[in-house]
This record gives C-alpha cells, sequence and structure tokens, in this order.
C-alpha cells in the first residue's frame, strides 16, 4: 500500500494577514496624525511664546526710552544749572512723587560728591569713583548702566540712568542720576503674561527670565536667583540664540529642572541708545503643558478605537478560521465525491433547466460523455425513448417540492 502526504498552504491564511496589516496600517496612521497634530501644536505654541517675548522686549524698550529721555530733560533744566540745592531736592522728590517708577535720585557736582538727593542721607557722599558718575563725565552723553545691586536700590536689581549737567558754554557742573528697579520694570509686561496664561490655562506654569548680553541672569519669575547665574556659561540653547537670531522659540531642557521645555526668546533694541544693554527675554512653558490636549485627545481616541477595533478584529479573526473551517470541509468532500464509484452529479435548481454544474469521474465513465461536454447542460440530456415517464414525474415532484426521492 502506497500512501502519499500532500502539503497544501493554509486555506485563506492570507486574509488573517490583511486583517492585521490593515490594523497596523489603520494605527500607524493615526500614530501619524496624532504626531502631526502635536508637532503644529508645539510649532503654535512657540510662536506664542516668541510673539510674547517680543512684546515684552517691545514694552521694555519703550519704557527704558521714556527713562532715558526724562533724565536727558532733566538734566537739562535751569534749576540744576543754577546749582540751587534746596531747589534741585525740590525737583527731584516732585519729580520721584510723579514717577514712583524712580527709586532714587541724586545729584552731583563736578566731583561726584552728592548735593541733592530723594534721601537726604546720602547728601555729601563722594561718588567719583563709581562707574555712572565716570562714564558720564567722561562721555558727555547721557548713559545707561546694567542692572544691578547697589546701595541705592534697597538690595534689588535695577537699572541706572545718568546725564551731564552743563553750563551754557558747555562746562561739566555734575551729573543727575537715577534707579529704576526690575520689578518695575517687570510690572509692566504683567499683561502680556496674564494674557498667555489665560490661553494656555492655569495648569500651565508660564516663567520668563531676563538676561543681560552676556548671559547673566538679572531677573527670574520663579526662583527669583538674578546675578547668580550665567545661562550662556551653562549653555541654555535660548540663551545662545536670543542674541544672535531673530526672535523665535526652541525646544530645549530646563537647566534647573531637567523637564523638557518650550522657550520663545527676544532682545531688546532701544534703538541705537541702549544697545550696549541688549537684554535677552525667555519665556517658557513645559512641554507636557503645550502637549496636554493633545494626549488627552489621543487617549479618548485610543480608548473609543480599542472598544471598537479590538472586538471588530476578533469578529474579524473568528468569521476567517470559520470560513478556512468550512473551506476545508468542502475541500473534503469534493475530495470525497471525485473518489467515490458511484456517478454523482450536483444541479443549481436557481438556474434555468437545473444544470448540472459538478460530476465526478464516475458518472463521466458510466454515461460516456466528457465532464466538459455534460457540464452546463440540463438533465433532460439524459433521457431518451425508454425513458420512465412515471421516474421524471416523480423526480420534478421532488425539485419543486424541494424534498428527497428515491427513483
Amino acid at each position: 500500500m502506497h500512501t502519499h502526504h500532500h502539503t497544501r498552504r493554509r486555506p485563506y491564511a492570507w486574509l488573517s494577514t490583511t486583517i492585521l496589516m490593515l490594523t497596523v496600517v489603520v494605527v500607524g496612521v493615526g500614530a501619524i496624525g496624532i504626531h502631526f497634530v502635536k508637532t503644529r501644536l508645539l510649532a503654535t505654541t512657540g510662536e506664542s511664546l516668541a510673539l510674547a517675548a517680543t512684546g515684552i522686549a517691545g514694552k521694555l524698550d519703550l519704557l527704558l526710552a521714556e527713562r532715558y529721555s526724562d533724565i536727558s530733560l532733566l538734566a537739562q533744566n535751569a534749576v540744576f544749572q543754577q546749582q540751587d540745592r534746596a531747589a534741585m531736592t525740590q525737583h527731584l522728590l516732585a519729580m520721584q512723587a510723579l514717577y514712583p517708577v524712580y527709586q532714587w535720585l541724586a545729584v552731583t557736582n563736578s566731583t561726584g560728591h552728592l548735593i541733592a538727593s530723594t534721601d537726604p542721607a546720602s547728601i555729601g557722599q563722594d561718588r567719583s569713583p563709581d562707574d555712572w558718575f565716570r562714564n558720564t563725565r567722561d562721555q558727555g552723553r547721557p548713559v545707561v548702566h546694567d542692572a544691578a545691586v547697589s546701595q541705592e536700590s534697597d538690595g534689588t536689581m535695577a537699572v541706572s540712568f545718568t546725564a551731564p549737567i552743563l553750563d551754557h558754554e558747555g562746562n561739566f557742573l555734575g551729573v543727575v542720576t537715577t534707579r529704576v528697579g526690575l520689578p518695575v520694570l517687570e510690572d509692566t509686561f504683567t499683561q502680556t503674561v496674564v494674557a498667555l496664561q489665560a490661553q494656555h490655562g492655569t495648569d500651565t506654569r508660564i516663567e520668563y527670565q531676563f538676561l543681560t548680553r552676556h548671559g547673566e541672569l538679572i531677573a527670574d519669575s520663579v526662583l527669583r536667583e538674578e546675578g547668580h547665574r550665567n545661562l550662556k556659561t551653562l549653555r541654555v540653547p535660548s540663551a545662545l540664540l536670543y542674541d544672535s537670531a531673530p526672535p523665535g522659540f526652541v525646544e530645549e531642557t530646563h537647566e534647573r529642572r531637567h523637564e523638557p521645555v518650550i522657550t520663545g526668546y527676544a532682545q531688546i533694541k532701544s534703538g541705537n541708545t541702549f544697545t550696549d544693554l541688549g537684554w535677552g527675554i525667555l519665556v517658557r512653558i513645559d512641554r507636557s503643558n503645550a502637549v496636554a490636549p493633545v494626549n488627552v485627545v489621543a487617549w479618548k481616541l485610543g480608548l473609543a478605537g480599542g472598544t471598537v477595533l479590538v472586538p471588530m478584529l476578533g469578529f474579524l479573526l473568528w468569521a476567517t478560521g470559520r470560513l478556512r473551517a468550512e473551506w476545508t470541509h468542502a475541500h473534503l468532500r469534493d475530495r470525497a465525491i471525485a473518489a467515490s464509484s458511484n456517478g454523482i452529479v450536483i444541479t443549481d435548481p436557481h438556474q434555468t433547466d437545473n444544470p448540472f454544474i459538478s460530476v465526478n469521474a464516475a458518472f463521466t465513465k458510466m454515461l460516456g460523455y466528457a465532464e466538459d461536454e455534460i457540464l452546463g447542460r440540463s438533465w433532460q440530456i439524459l433521457e431518451g425513448p425508454s425513458t420512465d415517464r412515471a421516474a421524471v414525474a416523480e423526480l420534478q415532484a421532488a425539485l419543486r417540492e424541494q424534498r428527497s426521492c428515491a427513483i
């Protein structure tokens, strides 16, 4: 006896693979879509931060220009040229009352000694070694010095504005100087920060920093670490970009918390007058806060997709398994019919004349017709003069009534 092993490919194996591939494609397209939306959201957030930094820089420019103009006009006032100490003190106090932005105002004589001041205790001090006095005297024009802590600024960072007092012949009589504190400057752009906070929600942490052109931190909204950190030395990307590129934004790691953040940056301009200041403005939020809305939507879509997709995938795989089982059953039946020694024929009652659609080898051998000669023909091809008409009638009745018969 010879046994033949015939290996066949699993039926409809491609269908399961196709279903799984389609699932992977759907999930992949969804992931790509979410990534695209997240990328666009990060870009939009970065642009809004860059815009906020530019707005803050513009407001600081305006405020510094106003203070520069004030000190320039103050130095030209006749009260200071006449060197009337009582009148000068009165004028300084009136100026401070009118503009509380000024922490301290004072006047020196030509040798650098204070002769009028909003702080009476400072009168008589020799300030000739101070940079603000020497630079103004030597340059003969108003001078602005970068933010620093001084004895006149009550322990806070303050910018100094100093202008020379000249007589009608242009002789140097002394200087008038003032201090404007960083906290006062910060107050000028609270609207910008409030608007940004409203845009991103109260759960979002918004930070801002002022840096000198050399990277020294002069204002920090969170830790107030003024004067103790240099962000250029720490190689913070936004600190390296603000004075070497147009206003923009960058994704970076927070130099203290080591969390991913998005930072908008800009630099104050102040015309040609304050180019020696060149402050950098950094405004940042955590990256996680920026993409939080997309993450929430992604979780909801994933949950909804899983609720629908997983059962659907399970059903399709189950249906594929059933189809494969049916195919296997039909294949075994066809093999059994083909191997049978009895003549077997299958017809289609739904077609006109109920034609043959399948015959086995025993049937063709019994009748003498080849398979291609009989398929598609009516069973009436088998009738002849000696056909039993009663048997034909019984067969037709059985077909009409959809029941079995043996004749």
